[in-house]
């Protein structure tokens, strides 16, 4: 058996929390939140779906992830925080003594089936975030998506075992907003603007792509080049005030270095 000691492991316990208008991730996995974009480049399981499409090529057997979760928030009393939110009558009132307050809890389930250069996975998340900004000027930023879809990945040798290419389709339905409130609105805010755009709906098709080089040397170093949205990922309208924001495209170049050392791998 082999264990594999994670480079800068505790940066999983120093991770940020995504704030609002960043890039969303379906996918969990502890060890790839604690790698950052690093992982994109040693991926070999479930994870390559949505991480890096190429790293399906190094894929053995078939495997199926029947079912992971993951729950997050940033503090203890953020359901509460979100329950008021969801059952006030006075939204005005609410986001009033939220100022100078940061609120975020996510959450996410997958389950993927992987082959050798071919997997499939489906997936819901959902996240809700409330915080203000820029004291001279205040700004109340409010975000909630709730998402659910399908990816489909392959890839391809383009020197077996060493540089492969892959890419994935996905179709992802989005419920949801990014909307600002600002102090000279606040006071008179329109709350049925709000729940109309808590409401907003559609449904879009994305495309990603990457690449995967590893080096058949004793510290077999890997580089990977992921491009993610390629020409965004946009939503049509089905339902609320407007269709979603689209996604944007997302570019990560990645590299590490895996030690065999007896018993145990060092990446």
């Amino acid at each position: 058996m082999k264990v594999c000691a994670l480079t800068l492991i505790l940066s999983l316990l120093l991770a940020e929390t995504a704030s609002a208008g960043a890039y969303k991730e379906w996918w969990s996995s502890a060890r790839g939140m604690g790698m950052g974009g690093a992982y994109t480049s040693v991926v070999r399981d479930s994870d390559a779906i949505f991480l890096n499409p190429a790293a399906l090529a190094r894929v053995t057997g078939v495997n199926w992830t029947v079912i992971d979760p993951r729950l997050g928030a940033n503090n203890l009393g953020v359901m509460e925080e979100y329950a008021a939110f969801k059952g006030t009558n006075d939204i005005a009132a609410y986001v009033n003594s939220r100022w100078g307050k940061q609120t975020w809890a996510g959450g996410g389930v997958k389950s993927a089936v992987t082959f050798p250069y071919f997997g499939m996975a489906a997936f819901g998340a959902s996240d809700f975030s409330m915080f203000a900004e820029n004291p001279a000027n205040p700004v109340v930023n409010l975000e909630y998506s709730a998402d659910y879809g399908a990816v489909i990945a392959g890839a391809v040798d383009l020197v077996p075992s060493i540089m492969s290419f892959g890419m994935s389709g996905k179709r992802i339905t989005r419920v949801g907003t990014s909307y600002p409130l600002r102090a000279s609105t606040v006071a008179d805010v329109d709350e049925d603007q709000i729940k109309a755009e808590l409401k907003n709906r559609g449904s879009g098709y994305g495309l990603d792509a990457g690449f995967l080089i590893t080096l058949p040397t004793p510290v077999k170093p890997s580089f990977a080049i992921v491009y993610k949205n390629i020409g965004y990922t946009a939503f049509n309208h089905e339902g609320g005030a407007r269709a979603p924001a689209r996604i944007a495209p997302d570019l990560t170049i990645a590299g590490s270095l895996e030690v065999d050392a007896a018993l145990i791998t060092l990446t």
